[in-house]
């Protein structure tokens, strides 16, 4: 019976060169002094977007839906009137809450950019 397995033998400077390679990219650790917090107690720094309640959520003066195509939507943009989306403090730091009850997004307001 053949073995389909094949062995491949790489040059001792590929291996050292891609572990020093993987080893600066890890050393890029970011200091506070780097950090933007964007999040806190009262979201200010993200708009909400909540859609339509679900078949299963009755809120009075709303139609029910499907939670993305049907129904009426609670308002759209900012404005949550279920708290779908909030802050809870834990270890002493905000952490975003999301319920789930309705289908829903939160963007950040500052347009940012991520380097490596």
């Amino acid at each position: 019976m053949k073995s389909s397995l094949k062995l491949i033998i790489f040059p001792p400077v590929t291996v050292i060169l891609l572990n020093i390679t993987l080893s600066s990219c890890n050393s890029k650790k970011s200091t506070n002094q780097d950090w933007e917090h964007l999040l806190d107690m009262e979201l200010s720094q993200w708009d909400e977007f909540v859609g339509a309640p679900h078949y299963s959520v009755a809120i009075e003066g709303y139609d029910k839906g499907n939670g993305m195509e049907e129904g009426t939507p609670l308002g759209g943009l900012n404005n949550d009137p279920l708290n779908v989306f909030s802050a809870i403090e834990m270890d002493g730091e905000p952490v975003l809450k999301v319920s789930g009850e309705i289908y829903g997004a939160v963007t950040t307001k500052k347009n940012t950019k991520t380097t490596i």
